[in-house]
């Protein structure tokens, strides 16, 4: 009777001490890719890219489409880590911005609430 006393309160601390961490997702989000966000200005169409590739190295584009007919471009490297839900920018070593995911095809800028869309899992045309 001892025993099955022992025992029955043995279960119960097992049982109660567990964990319920093992019921919690672990959701994981791919950022390798092209995401963009466009603007429409009076005067032109801005487009905005991000670019993550392999490494944690990408590069972000932006590209203004004048009304007018002529077009500038400019493209600068970037590195970047990825943590949880929030893939934080560095330009030149210092961070630029932060941006959190939505889901696989969104992420928002921190700062501003701008919402990137995932347009291409193909990162590698710019490289």
């Amino acid at each position: 009777m001892k025993y099955v006393k022992t025992l029955i309160i043995v279960l119960a601390v097992l049982i109660t001490s567990c964990s319920k961490d093992d019921d919690q997702v672990n959701v994981s989000y791919n950022v390798l890719g092209v995401w963009e966000y466009n603007v429409q200005g009076q005067e032109s169409m801005d487009s905005y890219k991000l670019v993550f590739g392999n490494d944690n190295t990408g590069l972000t584009i932006l590209t203004k489409t004048h009304h007018s007919g002529g077009i500038v471009s400019s493209a600068n490297p970037i590195t970047w880590t990825i943590e949880n839900q929030t893939v934080t920018v560095f330009d030149d070593g210092d961070v630029f911005k932060s941006y959190q995911f939505v889901d696989d095809e969104e992420l928002v800028d921190v700062g501003d609430g701008v919402t990137y869309v995932k347009i291409s899992e193909n990162y590698e045309e710019y490289y």
